[in-house]
């Protein structure tokens, strides 16, 4: 295993980079997927079916925890 010491992490990755950088690289990627006929589309259906999926989550974790106490 690797010794521990007292220096910081370095960043890096784009942990390193501006986020304006960082932001550039993304969209060249959507471009490209878009391009390629990879990306997902949202749709007023597919947004509404997320958005209940994740008010189900948060009301049964809500369920579970007033169970426990």
């Amino acid at each position: 295993m690797a010794e521990e010491t007292d220096r910081p992490k370095q960043r890096r990755g784009f942990a390193c980079m501006s986020k304006d950088r960082v932001k550039a690289i993304a969209a060249i990627g959507g471009k490209r997927a878009h391009e390629l006929g990879v990306a997902y589309t949202w749709d007023s259906k597919a947004a509404t079916r997320a958005g209940a999926k994740g008010g189900k989550v948060k009301r049964n974790y809500e369920k579970e925890a007033a169970e426990r106490e």
